[in-house]
């Protein structure tokens, strides 16, 4: 069995052209994905707020599990493994803004949406 990271909470919020989608766990933040407009790039954050710039190789949304893949550099970085695997455990209208929050933020990546529950 594989392990994936319980993602209680999403909070997207928009303030001077940068798009910020916060995953929760509780109190404790998972992951952090911020978006640039200016500079048309995405940055993630994990909990100690080391930052990876350009992370993301590719993500994917299957049902309610999401899973990013990074690249190597990031990965070791964040202290992440390179396939990333979270099970979202959202409300259906918090789970709607995290696969919109996605595709703005990293949808020049390859990536797969299904929908279900």
């Amino acid at each position: 069995m594989r392990y994936r990271e319980r993602v209680t909470e999403a909070i997207c919020s928009e303030v001077d052209d940068v798009l910020t989608l916060c995953l929760r766990n509780g109190p404790d933040q998972v992951v952090e994905f911020l978006f640039w407009y200016d500079f048309d790039a995405h940055e993630v954050v994990n909990r100690d707020g080391m930052v990876g710039y350009e992370a993301v190789n590719s993500w994917r949304l299957t049902r309610r599990d999401l899973y990013l893949e990074y690249d190597a550099r990031s990965a070791a970085r964040l202290g992440f493994p390179r396939l990333h695997q979270l099970r979202l455990e959202l409300p259906d209208q918090q789970f709607a803004a995290v696969r919109a929050g996605l595709v703005e933020i990293i949808g020049t990546a390859c990536h797969v949406i299904e929908r279900g529950t």
